[in-house]
């Protein structure tokens, strides 16, 4: 039954949203009444933080259909944040066929609709050339640039991207700025964030490393979230941050993402290469290979010791099988 509150009174901004979301997600029922209502009086920003909820995992139970379906409830009633949430899902595949000429459209028409996640997420094809779109580099800084300044927890993420491990023009290389962005945006809600910041937090990248809090941000996005996955199987392969030691389990688990992240990456190839996993020794180097050119700091040490403890023709064989890893 619609509660007889006008939707007026009730309209929220997308960054009320984030804040709503996160304050659901730490318990607080009061949060959680105003959005429901917001949500049955029509707002579309509520109906946008709901698919982020079924999103994340943490206060309700993952749903990626029902997730896809708030958002575009929330698109179709002009929504620049449900704009977006398609755009995360068809450029990522999640619990959609991965698209990037779709995820492109939404990241646009969210920029178009004025939300500062859906610039940064523009100004990410724009940067790659993705999409068919004609590479703009200093443009697309510019734009994150501009989308961060806001505080979106999206668009914090995207630059603490680009601050991890780039060296662009006014993004240049800065860890711990990365992960001070990672912070605030993990603080609102953003899964993304969460999965970042806790890989960063595990191997101590940008500040102390923290193995007990990587763990616990990691939890809920494992399987899911590929840097959170690599966190959970590392600490399962050796038996760190307080897990018990199950190296069949990390290997299940590095599996299914081990071409989407460098630590998973890693881990799989160790699986192989120390017989934890099937498969012949010369597909684990390859994988080793592939976390190493994403230079993976762990691989890239790991890698020179198992190409001598391989034969050359195993060697040879890795490097065929890195050019279209299974």
């Amino acid at each position: 039954m619609l509660l007889a509150v006008g939707a007026s009174a009730l309209a929220l901004s997308p960054q009320e949203g984030w804040d709503l979301v996160a304050a659901v997600e730490s318990g607080n029922q009061e949060a959680y009444a105003r959005l429901v209502e917001a949500y049955q009086a029509g707002d579309p920003e509520a109906g946008a933080a709901l698919g982020v909820l079924y999103l994340n995992g943490v206060a309700y139970p993952r749903d990626l259909e029902r997730a896809r379906r708030y958002f575009e409830w929330a698109q179709a009633k002009g929504s620049g944040w449900g704009s977006w949430g398609l755009a995360i899902l068809y450029a990522n595949g999640i619990g959609v066929a991965q698209d990037d000429q779709k995820g492109f459209r939404y990241a646009r028409e969210s920029m178009e609709r004025g939300y500062p996640g859906g610039k940064a997420l523009y100004a990410m094809f724009l940067i790659g050339g993705g999409a068919g779109l004609k590479q703009d580099i200093n443009e697309g800084v510019k734009l994150i640039q501009e989308a961060a300044a806001t505080g979106d927890p999206v668009a914090l993420n995207v630059a603490a991207r680009y601050l991890a491990s780039s060296d662009l023009p006014g993004l240049s290389r800065d860890p711990k700025k990365a992960r001070e962005y990672w912070e605030r945006a993990a603080a609102r809600g953003y899964f993304l964030a969460r999965g970042f910041l806790a890989y960063d937090f595990f191997f101590g990248i940008g500040g102390p490393p923290d193995q007990k809090r990587a763990l616990e941000l990691a939890r809920p996005l494992v399987g899911f979230e590929p840097a959170a996955t690599a966190v959970w199987a590392t600490a399962l392969y050796f038996g760190q941050g307080g897990l018990v030691q199950n190296r069949p389990e990390a290997c299940r688990l590095a599996k299914d993402q081990a071409k989407l992240q460098a630590g998973v990456a890693t881990i799989y190839g160790l699986c192989i290469l120390e017989g934890v996993a099937p498969g012949e020794r010369a597909l684990g180097l390859a994988y080793l290979a592939l976390a190493a050119a994403w230079k993976h700091p762990p691989a890239q040490s790991l890698l020179s010791d198992w190409q001598k403890r391989l034969t050359p023709e195993e060697v040879n064989r890795a490097k065929e099988l890195l050019k279209n890893l299974p």
